[in-house]
Order: structure tokens, then sequence, then C-alpha cells
């Protein structure tokens, strides 16, 4: 298994819900098939 950390320097423009919503089309829209979460939504 690999980890990856980051940090983003995020304004406050961006909502919890936005930031979660970013990660989750991040995640489904994956060209690799074995990270994307099925049911995540």
């Amino acid at each position: 298994m690999l980890l990856f950390s980051t940090i983003l320097n995020i304004d406050k423009s961006l909502t919890k819900d936005d930031f979660l919503n970013l990660v989750i089309e991040w995640n489904q829209k994956s060209p690799h098939d074995y990270n994307v979460i099925p049911d995540l939504i």
C-alpha cells in the first residue's frame, strides 16, 4: 500500500462541502480503475 500526503493551500471561499465534492469527483473520474472507490457517492 502506498500512502501519500500533501498540504493544500485553500482559501475561505472553498467550503467543506465543496472540498468533499471535489475529492469525490477526483476519485470517481480517476483513469485508474483500481483507485476508484465504488459507491462513494
